[in-house]
């Protein structure tokens, strides 16, 4: 299954990428790791969610700050 069917068949949809904030690379692999840079929770409308889980975000808040537009 390609990833843009499962992401659908999930009801996902993945807001269009950011703007380069300067430049960077944003994921680099060594061995079986990928360690990547400049992807942070982000809301649909392109701005950040920011905070701590258990102090200025509820669990439910966390959990969902994973899936694309959501949180």
């Amino acid at each position: 299954m390609h990833v843009e069917a499962k992401l659908a068949q999930l009801g996902l949809e993945l807001p269009p990428p950011g703007p380069p904030a300067g430049n960077y690379i944003g994921a680099v692999r060594v061995g079986n790791l990928l360690f990547v840079s400049g992807h942070g929770p982000r809301r649909a409308d392109g701005s950040y969610l920011q905070g701590k889980v258990g102090r200025e975000l509820t669990t439910e808040q966390g959990l969902r700050s994973g899936k694309a537009g959501d949180a």
